[in-house]
């Protein structure tokens, strides 16, 4: 029932759908809390509820949040507060979490590092602060990570350079400071890197002038542009 013009509440019956595996209501007009008992459905493979008018706070605890089966889960563009559902770190089979441009508020949370199957963490444009925890690179089969438009601090990580299978990151419009790590550069999926509108200085590792989009705009920068040497090899258009 997604791309409607549904509005008004969720009601608390959905929650009594038993077989329910997929429940999608994105881009409606959807406003209120999210029914408790929607985040303890045993069955519920997909949450899709972006781009609605919801609020609220998650439960935050595996009473309260019990989803064993849930694979995705988008809740981008809403309304919901306070902190990332910790429950989510019992949610063995989840793939992909979507929670961008919401009011959370919390630090990158370490327990994220136990979901082996994640392929997406997109957490950007809320109220994101503290730094970037090394222990993300367990995630050794995401594709992307955005946590832009947030209030990260400290360093990017070195250790981001060994999750070989990251085609898109995008850390923009944070508070990020020192210099960029080389080992970015191994990354040999990588075609998408935003880091603009942060506090970065030193020179570009000459191992990132391979990138399709390299976006620095905005930092402390120094240095030539002899990291863009190995475009030389590249062919006409």
């Amino acid at each position: 029932m997604d791309t409607n013009s549904l509005s008004g509440p969720i009601r608390h019956g959905v929650a009594s759908l038993p077989m329910l595996d997929t429940l999608i209501l994105a881009t409606n007009q959807l406003s209120g809390t999210v029914p408790p008992g929607i985040y303890n459905m045993s069955t519920l493979q997909i949450i899709e509820l972006q781009f609605n008018n919801l609020t609220g706070p998650i439960p935050n605890n595996n009473q309260s949040f019990s989803l064993p089966m849930l694979q995705l889960f988008c809740l981008s563009s809403n309304n919901f507060v306070g902190q990332i559902p910790s429950g989510l770190a019992s949610c063995q089979y989840l793939q992909e979490i979507y929670l961008p441009y919401n009011s959370f508020a919390d630090v990158v949370p370490i327990w994220l590092a136990q979901l082996a199957r994640l392929t997406v963490l997109s957490l950007g444009a809320n109220h994101i602060i503290g730094y970037i925890p090394a222990v993300i690179s367990n995630l050794t089969r995401l594709t992307t990570l955005a946590i832009c438009f947030s209030n990260l601090t400290g360093e990017v990580p070195k250790e981001l350079g060994l999750m070989r299978e990251l085609s898109y990151l995008h850390l923009g419009n944070n508070l990020l400071t020192g210099p960029i790590p080389p080992s970015l550069g191994n990354l040999s999926k990588l075609s998408f890197l935003t880091l603009t509108d942060n506090l970065l200085f030193g020179s570009v590792p000459g191992t990132l002038g391979n990138k399709n989009s390299l976006k620095l705009q905005f930092n402390n920068l120094n240095g030539n542009l002899d990291f863009l040497m190995p475009l030389s090899n590249c062919g006409p258009v």
